[in-house]
């Protein structure tokens, strides 16, 4: 992935898998090739890999609500619009998000037993 060479882990013979190294600048575009023993096939051409932004959450409202959930939670912050696969997650439950804007999303929270959860 750009100039760095990964290891890659076979799933099948059509499919690897492999972790991205951190990249320093967010929202960049990079390219992907493929080869074996660090020897790339000149006939394959590299695929586009884009590096997106962290998301990052600055404020959700409100803070609490009934045990028996179906409070609307508001949270804003930063990229919300660079993923498809955004949730809102309540200790381990994971709920759908509805997007707002690229700074604002909207779920419900779910039923849990009174007390504190991680959001």
């Amino acid at each position: 992935i750009g100039n760095n060479t990964i290891r890659a882990k076979v799933l099948s013979s059509t499919q690897l898998s492999c972790i991205a190294p951190p990249q320093e600048v967010e929202d960049t575009l990079t390219l992907l090739s493929i080869g074996v023993d660090h020897h790339v096939d000149p006939k394959l051409v590299p695929l586009p890999f884009h590096y997106i932004p962290k998301l990052k959450n600055v404020s959700i409202k409100p803070c609490s609500g009934s045990f028996r959930g179906g409070t609307l939670l508001t949270a804003k912050g930063l990229h919300f619009d660079n993923s498809t696969r955004l949730l809102c997650r309540f200790g381990k439950l994971n709920v759908s998000v509805m997007a707002i804007s690229s700074t604002e999303i909207q779920c419900k929270s779910p039923e849990h037993p009174p007390g504190f959860v991680d959001f």
